[in-house]
């Protein structure tokens, strides 16, 4: 099963610096499960101060409650500014 972890930081501030590769590196390598397939960051057009990490999973089934990487990578950025976190399943093609 693909399944999708989507983390949103509004940050009030505009130093986003927070999340550079040796950081996202760390954190794909601190999967156990090794079902991380791949980590990617995008920034808000016109809106720096808005960034959006997709976590891509492939395992039996997603965690309705958030990986251990996605909370941990959560307690990372929480004094930046607001998050919203949401767990997407991949729609079964018919």
């Amino acid at each position: 099963m693909k399944w999708i972890e989507i983390i949103m930081l509004r940050s009030a501030g505009d130093d986003l610096a927070v999340l550079d590769i040796k950081s996202l590196v760390a954190i794909k390598n601190n999967d156990q499960t090794g079902k991380l397939e791949k980590i990617e960051v995008y920034r808000r057009c016109k809106l720096d101060t808005d960034l959006s990490v997709h976590l891509r999973w492939n395992s039996e089934r997603a965690n309705p409650e958030g990986s251990r990487v996605a909370l941990h990578l959560m307690e990372l950025l929480k004094e930046n500014g607001l998050l919203n976190h949401s767990i997407w399943v991949e729609e079964a093609s018919k």
